[in-house]
């Protein structure tokens, strides 16, 4: 079975190149994009629908809960309005580490649950780093340079919270968005000792996020009838990059 392909692959939101603009610290132009996630979002809503249907196939069945948005209002317009400066090299990267999480999801292993889900750390790897690139490359227009606000911080962990919560299952999105973690320095005061790397600012804008996702994960499982117990959190066509006229061809 080796190589045969899922039922349902991974999705990934689309790059979309708006223009070029000059960088105001060197003559060196540099390349504007943002994610497009309608479509992805678009084709996991399908399939949704799909098994709701096989659920219980009348039109008036409620027996299986609605498409939930995957953040709170506030963070999905942010998270759709950020735009990235990314080099040629970056570019390349992002593309490569998202097929290759493609290509790792995409194996079809008649194993047990936890051994598959082991064999699929890759895959999450592989998503983690396209993240990582795109973070870094955060664009702030009004100072034509690379966003170094403190707000930045929290993008990553956003946009992975976004990919994965209709794509993998309940108690595993806090970990594979790396909510889990900042939960624990928080707990910990971990922080404290990073002051040279981290503000204090920084570390109420984590709290505010862990909070306001908290808050977002109670009304899911209102939505769905879920239980009040147990942990939080939530366990497929590629990556593309076009333009806005035309598919940039990597």
């Amino acid at each position: 079975m080796l190589g045969s392909r899922s039922r349902y692959s991974l999705r990934f939101p689309r790059l979309v190149h708006l223009r070029e603009a000059k960088n105001f610290r060197s003559e060196r132009s540099m390349s504007i994009y943002k994610l497009d996630w309608s479509k992805m979002e678009e084709s996991l809503k399908e399939n949704h629908e799909c098994q709701r249907r096989e659920v219980n196939p009348a039109p008036q069945a409620r027996t299986y809960h609605d498409f939930f948005p995957a953040l709170p209002d506030k963070y999905m317009k942010w998270v759709d309005d950020l735009q990235f400066a990314l080099s040629s090299g970056y570019r390349r990267e992002i593309v490569r580490t998202s097929n290759a999480a493609l290509d790792e999801w995409s194996i079809e292993r008649p194993f047990d649950t936890c051994i598959r889900e082991y064999c699929l750390r890759p895959s999450h790897q592989f998503v983690n780093v396209a993240f990582r690139l795109l973070e870094d490359s955060i664009y702030d227009s009004e100072k034509n340079y690379f966003d170094r606000s403190d707000r930045k911080y929290t993008a990553k962990n956003l946009m992975l919270y976004r990919f994965w919560f209709h794509q993998t299952g309940w108690g595993l999105i806090w970990e594979r968005s790396e909510l889990n973690e900042k939960q624990t320095i928080l707990n910990h005061k971990i922080w404290k000792g990073w002051e040279t790397s981290y503000s204090g600012e920084v570390e109420r804008i984590y709290q505010e996020l862990i909070d306001d996702m908290k808050e977002h994960e109670e009304n899911f499982k209102k939505h769905i009838g879920w239980p009040p117990y147990g942990n939080t959190g939530i366990d497929e066509e590629g990556p593309s990059i076009e333009n806005e006229q035309e598919e940039v061809n990597v």
